[in-house]
């Protein structure tokens, strides 16, 4: 599959994933509706600090990846701060 857009004809997907790199996340998301997923930083650093998984790539690269989506073109933002996954889910479905 060449990108999200092609999946997502059959419905909506959800693609849990961190890119910074601009030309990537074109190339991967054209044609499709994308959501940031964004959390304060104080959040962002209680997340990493609770999870095992990448720990140590998460904090090296929070500060590259805080500044690439400041630009506000990865998609349209949803906070997440104090929110369960569920009630996450549910403001992005209201959206569509």
């Amino acid at each position: 599959m060449r990108n999200v857009a092609r999946a997502a004809r059959r419905g909506p997907v959800v693609v849990p994933m961190t890119l910074v790199r601009r030309d990537v996340f074109d190339e991967l998301t054209a044609g499709a509706r994308v959501f940031l997923l964004t959390a304060s930083r104080p959040t962002l650093e209680a997340r990493i600090g609770s999870s095992d998984e990448a720990q140590r790539w998460r904090r090296d690269n929070l500060d590259r990846c805080l500044e690439a989506f400041a630009d506000g073109g990865f998609g349209d933002p949803v906070a997440t701060d104090g929110l369960a996954p569920d009630d996450v889910a549910r403001s992005i479905v209201a959206r569509l």
